[in-house]
């Protein structure tokens, strides 16, 4: 009996989807997944422009117009990832040999490996999948700089005007970031014909800057002669729901990559989007399109987009491997609802 033959792809790809994710990473609450039944992540982008006729002279042809619609579609390739762990040929052989020795209990531990080493594959592509959505949300662009191969820049085109620094850093005496706020986000329902921003993105060291400022305070204690030198975080959520701000969701998540601890998002940024602005897109894989191939009808191409697992072997040395992969990346619905603040010093 072969481990591969325990585990079937199906088993295992269920295991995947439906495995909790216990993890601190929280973007998807601004960026959330979505299936979509292709490879390629698409965008369409519709303008309408106020053409005029012309005149012509008696006798003359009529002049030959243009259509005021015009759609510019781009589209990116959703890019594959994935994981894989082995199970060493001197582990897998002494497991297998207590198995043919009649042990239940090395069967158990054998495939109790192989479903932990599933669940750390998922840990590694969803915490990838968070830097991505962080690598987005910090200048509307997701980017890779040969990645085992892979250089990509999906530019979903926030304008330049969204990405704005303030002329004194948040964190400085003389600092107005409520005034500074106020004015980004008329540049928002400018640009995005009046959708007001429903959440922001802050560190806290940039939330204890806001804490600290002078303007804030005085609108915290707007009675006070001399306000506390330091706000509370009710005080600072109150002065926002008064002055029609959106509340701020604390961020300060980091991931190790390569064996370097990493911000996901720069925690001298203060980041403003509105409801809609993207979606973390998932899509279907080769690997899925082989199990809809193999499995007889049970995984249909409606159930290919998504995370795919299963073990498999090598021979030369003898190996077997836990692997799962998709194919996936942020993306962007509404270009223009996204503000970023380089706010710190």
């Amino acid at each position: 009996m072969q481990i591969w033959d325990i585990i079937s792809p199906l088993d295992a790809t269920a295991f995947t989807r439906y495995l909790p994710d216990h993890l601190p990473n929280s973007l998807n609450m601004f960026l959330p997944d979505r299936n979509v039944q292709s490879n390629k992540s698409r965008r369409a982008k519709f303008s309408r422009t106020n053409v005029t006729a012309k005149f012509r002279a008696y006798n003359a042809e009529t002049p030959i117009g243009r259509r005021p619609d015009v759609i510019q579609t781009t589209e990116w390739p959703l890019p594959p990832i994935g994981q894989k762990l082995p199970v060493t040929e001197e582990e897998a052989l002494r497991l297998q040999l207590e198995m043919s020795n009649g042990s239940p209990a090395a069967l158990a531990a054998l495939v109790q490996q192989m479903f932990d080493d599933f669940e750390q594959n998922v840990r590694a592509i969803r915490n990838r999948a968070e830097l991505a959505r962080g690598d987005l949300l910090q200048d509307g662009k997701f980017t890779l700089q040969d990645e085992n191969g892979l250089t990509l820049e999906a530019d979903w085109g926030l304008p330049d005007t969204h990405i704005v620094t303030p002329g004194t850093k948040w964190d400085q005496t003389a600092a107005t970031p409520l005034t500074n706020e106020k004015t980004y986000i008329q540049t928002l329902l400018i640009d995005e014909i009046g959708i007001s921003p429903a959440w922001a993105i802050a560190s806290t060291a940039a939330i204890n800057a806001l804490l600290a400022n002078a303007e804030y305070r005085a609108a915290a204690y707007p009675l006070a002669a001399s306000p506390p030198t330091l706000a509370g975080l009710t005080q600072l959520n109150a002065v926002r729901a008064e002055h029609n701000l959106p509340p701020i969701h604390r961020y300060d998540h980091k991931l190790s990559v390569d064996n370097v601890t990493t911000n996901v998002i720069d925690p001298k940024k203060f980041i403003l989007g509105i409801d809609g602005y993207g979606e973390y897109q998932w899509g279907i894989s080769a690997e899925s399109l082989q199990l809809v191939r193999r499995s007889a009808g049970a995984f249909v191409v409606t159930d290919a987009p998504g995370l795919v697992s299963a073990v498999y072997t090598e021979e030369d040395p003898v190996t077997s491997w836990t692997k799962t992969s998709g194919v996936g990346m942020p993306a962007v619905s509404e270009p223009a609802g996204l503000v970023v603040v380089n706010a710190l010093t």
